[in-house]
């Protein structure tokens, strides 16, 4: 099977480390899960819905949170609700 294509991001994007940033204030970190929503949302629903693909995701546990969730809101935005959302109570 062949690689359609990988979208590689960073939290601290080349050129622009976080603590270069002065006044900190004209910082805007750039999350994995902002790049997600933000710009390749339909890649996101084609790769994971239509096409039965897989995100892989290397990170701490509250960042792997936060993808899960954006790509929730994604797919939920065009398929419908599933599953617990932020707003609702998850099930033990």
């Amino acid at each position: 099977m062949r690689r359609q294509s990988v979208t590689t991001t960073y939290s601290r994007q080349s050129g622009h480390p976080k603590s270069s940033c002065r006044p900190r204030k004209e910082c805007k970190q750039i999350y994995v899960q902002d790049v997600l929503r933000e710009k390749i949302a339909g890649e996101v629903l084609s790769v994971l819905h239509q096409k039965e693909g897989h995100l892989y995701v290397c990170g701490g546990v509250n960042m792997a949170q936060g993808v899960t969730l954006a790509v929730q809101e994604i797919l939920s935005s065009q398929l419908g609700p599933f599953g617990p959302t932020k707003d609702s109570e998850e099930v033990p």
